[in-house]
This record gives C-alpha cells, structure tokens and sequence, in this order.
C-alpha cells in the first residue's frame, strides 16, 4: 500500500493545474484519472467545440496557451495543450485508475481502486460537474425508429439522419449544437428554463474582459453577488433571438405564451382587418348618417386654448407698487423676469384688478422708465 501526501482525483485541468502546484512545493502526490489518456473528457466533445473565453483567459499555471490573445481555442486545440501540459511538467498521472470510495482513515483517507489501495494525508476531487450522461425517461416511451443520441455521443451532423431533429435543453451545448444543425436539418430547441443571454464581444471587446475589469471574476460562491448569480445559468454569445434568425424553433414556456397570444388575437380579430372601413361598408344612408354624425361631433368640439393667457403687449419687467400686489424686483428670485412663462403668469395677475386704460397707462409708462429698472430706484405710479 502506497502512501501520499496528496491524492488528486481527476486528471482534467483542474487536476493537472494542482499538480503543478503540489510539484512546486516538492510534495509525494499522486493523480488518478479513470480515462485511458490525457483530456478524455475533452476528446468526447463534438468536433466543432469552442471555447468562448478567448486565449488570454485559457492558460494554466506555468504554461501560456499558445495562440492569439484573442483566439478562441478548439476542440482539438484544448487536448493538445492538456497534452503537453501534463508532459512538460512531468505530472505523476496514473490512466485507467478509477477510484471507487474515499473513506476516513485515523488521521488520513483511504482510497480504495480496482485492483488496490493507497493512504494520503488530502485528498482532493477535481472530477468535475457533468460527468455521466443523463437522459430524461421520457425517452424510453418513443418509439424504437426514433433516433436518439446524447450530446456526449454527438460529433458532426453527418451522424444525424435527414429530417427534422429536436434538441432538448436550451444550455450553452443545446444552442450550439442547434445552431450547428440548423445548416442541414429543420431543428427544433426545447428549453427547460430561460437563460440570460450575454453576448460574446460587446463593444468589439470579449465580454471576460469587462468581468476582469470590474473585479467580478474573483467574486465566490459566498459573496453577496455570488450567492445571488450561483443558481443562474447564462447564455455565452448565443440568444434565442439569433437562433430564430437562423430557423430554429424554439419552444419553451416563453414561446408557449408567445404562441398563445398570437393565437387569441388571431381568434378576436376580424378576418378582413387589413381592409379600411370603406371598403367594408355599402354606400347608402346608413353611410352618410356616420358622415354627418362625425362632422357634429367636430362643430361641436371645443377649440383648444393656449394654457396661459397672452398678453396685449409686451410687458417689461415692473418694480413693487403698493397698488399692484405683487413682488417687485430682488424679492422673487425663484423665476427670472426674462421667463416668457413668468412674464405671461404676471400680466394675467396684474390684468385681474385693473382697468384697461390703467393696463396701457402702466405699460406706457413703465417702457419710459427700463433704465431707471435696472437701477431698482424707480417705479410707475399708477392713477
């Protein structure tokens, strides 16, 4: 029985990015991967797989990931670099070693294999989410002429028989492959739940730049932005709105409400709604009885009114009388007498308590004095 200081379960990036670590600090660890060769789980992918974080955001510790900066890696690409990651370090990885229990051992664990055991001091799980395909029961009830197929056992559209094909599940894997299809197969997409839609480049730059930028890529589960983003997931540079665009039919619970909107409209409308009402109806009295009822109803329409009266003349600003009632210069600071408002808000309260001839005589006198106005020393009288 072997013992170690460290045991990593799992031999993917995550596995091979704490190996590197382990390496630096000169630690006796071992990594168990269950697969037969390096980055199997990326090798099970479809052939046309991307990555939609860009280069700079894809090296490992140690070793940058070859390429443009602003690259977005491929399949083939990803089992490369895994490849000679795990190379070039050198990194203890054991193939067709899966671990079947991890129990407590006085002060360490005890992991138990096919064909052995070994003790360490940690043990860390880097097996990653997602790892056994799961395929909902309903499949079980179609018939047996219906091709069926995961998305683990899915490469190229080659696979896939002419006619019409069903995605179900609306991730970032259903809208890819969906979108993949859509070149040679009328697809429909089933989606559980809505998904955010982020796009892939906004304003020309990666959208990981924006989220390094603000600082929320280090945000964890426990933050207070973390707890409440954990539970949703999004969508990376693909949209129901594009997937329409390239003839997917999406059916989900927003296009089922979508759909039955259309359709109540459909039922209340008229059949003939995109004819004009002329067209519909007969010439006749009954016609020319609507015509004069119409023309009624404009006579007798109230003329629209201007919602501050307009004054005679044009009013300069006055200063304070005892007559007048109204603050004078330097006693209203809230509305600028040059205030085309204030001015008609103004003469309408002056107009009120006086008499016309008064109006005019105060208007008159008042231009005689602007100069005088603009000294505050000098104000109309009124008789």
């Amino acid at each position: 029985m072997n013992h170690y200081d460290v045991i990593v379960i799992g031999g993917g990036q995550a596995g091979l990015a704490i190996g590197y670590h382990l390496a630096q600090q000169g630690c006796r660890f071992t990594i168990l991967e269950a697969a037969d060769g390096p980055a199997a789980a990326w090798r099970g992918r479809w052939d046309s797989l991307r990555l939609f974080t860009p280069v700079r955001h894809d090296s490992l510790p140690g070793l940058a990931f070859p390429g443009d900066a602003d690259h977005y890696p491929t399949r083939d690409e990803v089992v490369a670099y895994l490849t000679e990651y795990a190379r070039r370090f050198d990194l203890p990885v054991e193939y067709d070693s899966p671990v079947r229990g991890v129990r407590r051992d006085g002060d360490g664990y005890l992991v138990t294999l096919d064909d052995r055991t070994a003790t360490a001091d940690q043990v860390v799980v880097a097996t990653g989410p997602f790892q056994t395909p799961r395929t909902p029961p309903l499949a079980e009830q179609l018939d047996p002429a219906v091709v069926q197929m995961h998305s683990s056992a899915y490469r190229s559209p080659e696979q896939i028989p002419a006619g019409p094909v069903l995605v179900v599940g609306g991730g970032n894997t259903g809208y890819q492959i969906a979108e993949e299809l859509s070149a040679t197969h009328a697809v429909h997409l089933s989606i559980g739940a809505r998904q955010t839609p982020l796009p892939q480049r906004p304003f020309g730059r990666d959208i990981f730049s924006y989220l390094v930028a603000t600082g929320l890529m280090k945000k964890t589960r426990d933050s207070r932005l973390g707890r409440r983003l954990r539970d949703r997931e999004t969508l990376i540079g693909s949209s129901p709105r594009a997937a329409r665009r390239r003839g997917i039919d999406l059916h989900g619970p927003d296009d089922r409400r979508r759909r039955s909107q259309r359709q109540f409209h459909r039922r209340h409308e008229p059949r003939d709604r995109h004819r004009h009402l002329g067209d519909r109806l007969r010439p006749g009295p009954r016609l020319d009885r609507r015509a004069d009822l119409r023309r009624q109803r404009r006579r007798r329409a109230r003329p629209r009114r201007h919602p501050l009266p307009r004054p005679l003349l044009p009013r300069p600003p006055l200063a304070a009388h005892p007559r007048l009632g109204t603050p004078g210069l330097g006693q209203r600071r809230r509305c600028s007498p040059r205030d085309p408002h204030h001015q008609l808000r103004e003469s309408s309260r002056i107009g009120d308590g006086l008499k016309p001839l008064t109006m005019v005589k105060m208007v008159i006198e008042s231009s005689k004095t602007i100069s005088g106005i603009e000294n505050r020393k000098c104000a109309p009288s009124c008789s």
